[in-house]
Protein backbone atom coordinates (compact mmCIF):
# COMPACT_ATOMS: atom_id res chain seq x y z
CA UNK A 1 0.00 0.00 0.00
CA UNK A 2 1.51 3.14 -0.71
CA UNK A 3 1.81 6.59 1.39
CA UNK A 4 -1.11 9.35 0.19
CA UNK A 5 -0.38 11.61 3.08
CA UNK A 6 2.71 12.49 5.10
CA UNK A 7 2.95 14.77 7.81
CA UNK A 8 6.40 15.30 9.38
CA UNK A 9 6.93 17.83 12.05
CA UNK A 10 4.30 20.58 11.42
CA UNK A 11 4.02 23.08 12.91
CA UNK A 12 1.39 26.60 12.90
CA UNK A 13 1.66 29.46 14.61
CA UNK A 14 -0.25 32.32 14.36
CA UNK A 15 1.92 35.09 16.07
CA UNK A 16 3.06 33.68 19.37
CA UNK A 17 0.03 31.89 19.43
CA UNK A 18 0.48 27.69 18.72
CA UNK A 19 -1.76 26.24 16.83
CA UNK A 20 -0.81 22.48 16.20
CA UNK A 21 2.43 21.57 17.50
CA UNK A 22 4.68 20.01 15.73
CA UNK A 23 2.24 16.62 14.03
CA UNK A 24 4.04 13.77 12.24
CA UNK A 25 1.80 11.12 10.52
CA UNK A 26 1.28 9.00 7.35
CA UNK A 27 -1.67 7.72 5.72
CA UNK A 28 -1.99 5.19 3.29
CA UNK A 29 -3.96 3.96 0.92
CA UNK A 30 -7.36 2.57 1.75
CA UNK A 31 -7.14 3.67 5.45
CA UNK A 32 -10.20 6.21 6.73
CA UNK A 33 -8.64 7.84 9.60
CA UNK A 34 -9.86 10.47 12.25
CA UNK A 35 -8.72 13.32 14.23
CA UNK A 36 -10.03 13.04 17.80
CA UNK A 37 -9.76 16.23 20.17
CA UNK A 38 -11.61 19.07 21.88
CA UNK A 39 -12.35 22.17 20.44
CA UNK A 40 -9.56 24.23 19.78
CA UNK A 41 -7.14 21.44 19.46
CA UNK A 42 -5.87 21.93 15.72
CA UNK A 43 -7.97 19.59 14.00
CA UNK A 44 -9.17 22.26 11.53
CA UNK A 45 -5.99 24.06 10.96
CA UNK A 46 -4.07 20.55 10.02
CA UNK A 47 -6.54 19.60 7.84
CA UNK A 48 -6.38 23.77 6.05
CA UNK A 49 -2.84 22.62 5.54
CA UNK A 50 -3.35 19.84 4.31
CA UNK A 51 -5.32 20.86 1.29
CA UNK A 52 -3.66 23.88 0.89
CA UNK A 53 -6.08 26.67 2.44
CA UNK A 54 -2.95 28.37 4.93
CA UNK A 55 0.14 27.67 5.19
CA UNK A 56 2.46 25.34 7.56
CA UNK A 57 4.84 27.64 9.74
CA UNK A 58 7.39 25.02 9.37
CA UNK A 59 7.58 21.08 8.90
CA UNK A 60 6.54 19.09 5.48
CA UNK A 61 3.28 17.98 4.25
CA UNK A 62 3.48 15.50 1.30
CA UNK A 63 0.45 14.61 -0.53
CA UNK A 64 1.19 11.36 -2.96
CA UNK A 65 5.00 11.76 -2.86
CA UNK A 66 4.43 16.24 -3.56
CA UNK A 67 5.45 18.49 -1.58
CA UNK A 68 2.53 21.02 -0.77
CA UNK A 69 4.52 23.97 -0.94
CA UNK A 70 6.85 23.07 -3.93
CA UNK A 71 4.15 21.14 -6.14
CA UNK A 72 0.92 22.33 -4.84
CA UNK A 73 -0.40 21.73 -8.17
CA UNK A 74 0.31 18.23 -8.47
CA UNK A 75 -0.05 17.86 -4.37
CA UNK A 76 -3.77 18.83 -4.72
CA UNK A 77 -5.04 17.26 -8.06
CA UNK A 78 -6.39 14.42 -6.29
CA UNK A 79 -7.75 15.36 -3.52
CA UNK A 80 -11.70 16.17 -2.34
CA UNK A 81 -12.56 17.80 0.34
CA UNK A 82 -15.29 19.42 3.06
CA UNK A 83 -13.79 21.98 5.37
CA UNK A 84 -16.23 22.86 8.17
CA UNK A 85 -19.22 23.58 6.99
CA UNK A 86 -20.18 23.14 3.25
CA UNK A 87 -20.37 25.96 1.23
CA UNK A 88 -23.09 25.09 -1.08
CA UNK A 89 -25.43 27.58 -3.23
CA UNK A 90 -28.50 27.57 -1.61
CA UNK A 91 -30.57 28.71 -4.33
CA UNK A 92 -29.88 26.34 -6.57
CA UNK A 93 -30.82 22.69 -7.09
CA UNK A 94 -28.42 19.87 -5.80
CA UNK A 95 -28.24 19.25 -9.36
CA UNK A 96 -27.21 22.24 -10.83
CA UNK A 97 -24.35 22.43 -7.75
CA UNK A 98 -22.74 19.52 -8.77
CA UNK A 99 -22.93 20.65 -12.18
CA UNK A 100 -21.28 24.01 -11.52
CA UNK A 101 -18.93 21.84 -9.52
CA UNK A 102 -18.36 19.51 -12.47
CA UNK A 103 -17.71 22.67 -14.38
CA UNK A 104 -15.18 24.08 -12.84
CA UNK A 105 -12.95 20.53 -13.07
CA UNK A 106 -13.75 20.21 -16.77
CA UNK A 107 -15.89 17.12 -16.05
CA UNK A 108 -18.59 16.53 -18.92
CA UNK A 109 -19.99 13.00 -18.01
CA UNK A 110 -23.17 13.52 -16.68
CA UNK A 111 -23.54 9.55 -16.38
CA UNK A 112 -20.56 9.66 -13.83
CA UNK A 113 -22.27 12.93 -12.15
CA UNK A 114 -25.66 10.48 -11.65
CA UNK A 115 -23.56 7.49 -10.42
CA UNK A 116 -22.03 9.94 -7.65
CA UNK A 117 -25.88 11.24 -7.04
CA UNK A 118 -27.15 7.63 -6.76
CA UNK A 119 -23.82 6.65 -4.46
CA UNK A 120 -24.87 9.11 -2.14
CA UNK A 121 -28.72 8.83 -1.69
CA UNK A 122 -29.62 11.94 -3.25
CA UNK A 123 -31.43 10.61 -6.31
CA UNK A 124 -35.29 11.28 -5.20
CA UNK A 125 -34.36 15.06 -4.19
CA UNK A 126 -31.28 16.18 -6.89
CA UNK A 127 -33.83 18.49 -8.50
CA UNK A 128 -34.99 20.21 -5.70
CA UNK A 129 -33.18 23.68 -4.45
CA UNK A 130 -30.48 22.92 -1.65
CA UNK A 131 -32.40 25.64 0.48
CA UNK A 132 -35.22 23.13 1.41
CA UNK A 133 -32.50 20.19 2.26
CA UNK A 134 -32.21 19.36 5.73
CA UNK A 135 -28.97 19.13 7.06
CA UNK A 136 -28.17 15.60 6.33
CA UNK A 137 -29.21 15.91 2.75
CA UNK A 138 -26.99 18.93 2.70
CA UNK A 139 -23.76 16.94 3.85
CA UNK A 140 -24.49 13.92 1.09
CA UNK A 141 -24.35 17.04 -1.44
CA UNK A 142 -21.47 18.16 -0.12
CA UNK A 143 -19.65 14.47 -0.19
CA UNK A 144 -21.31 14.57 -4.05
CA UNK A 145 -19.57 17.57 -4.63
CA UNK A 146 -16.22 16.57 -3.46
CA UNK A 147 -16.24 13.11 -5.25
CA UNK A 148 -16.92 14.88 -8.81
CA UNK A 149 -13.68 15.33 -9.72
CA UNK A 150 -12.70 11.70 -8.47
CA UNK A 151 -10.14 12.08 -5.74
CA UNK A 152 -7.97 9.27 -4.71
CA UNK A 153 -7.65 11.34 -1.34
CA UNK A 154 -10.96 12.67 0.68
CA UNK A 155 -10.84 14.63 3.37
CA UNK A 156 -13.54 15.71 5.51
CA UNK A 157 -13.85 18.22 8.52
CA UNK A 158 -16.48 17.22 10.66
CA UNK A 159 -18.76 15.26 8.02
CA UNK A 160 -21.17 14.34 10.61
CA UNK A 161 -21.25 17.52 12.43
CA UNK A 162 -25.34 17.99 12.90
CA UNK A 163 -26.66 14.93 12.33
CA UNK A 164 -29.26 12.26 13.90
CA UNK A 165 -27.40 9.06 14.94
CA UNK A 166 -28.86 7.41 12.32
CA UNK A 167 -27.23 9.64 9.82
CA UNK A 168 -24.38 9.69 11.19
CA UNK A 169 -24.21 5.42 10.38
CA UNK A 170 -25.36 6.34 6.79
CA UNK A 171 -22.61 8.46 6.31
CA UNK A 172 -19.73 6.71 7.83
CA UNK A 173 -21.27 3.47 5.47
CA UNK A 174 -20.74 5.53 2.81
CA UNK A 175 -17.42 6.17 3.56
CA UNK A 176 -16.29 2.94 4.36
CA UNK A 177 -17.86 2.31 0.86
CA UNK A 178 -15.39 4.76 -1.13
CA UNK A 179 -12.17 3.24 1.01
Amino acid sequence: MGVVLELENVKKNYGKKEAVRDISFIIKEGEIVGFIGPNGAGKSTTIKMIVGLIRATSGNIKVFGYNIEENRIEALKNIGCIVENPELYEYMSGWDNILQFARIFGIKDTEKLKEIVDFVGLKDAINRKVKTYSLGMKQRLALAVSLVSSPKLLILDEPTNGLDPSGIIEFRNLLKKLA
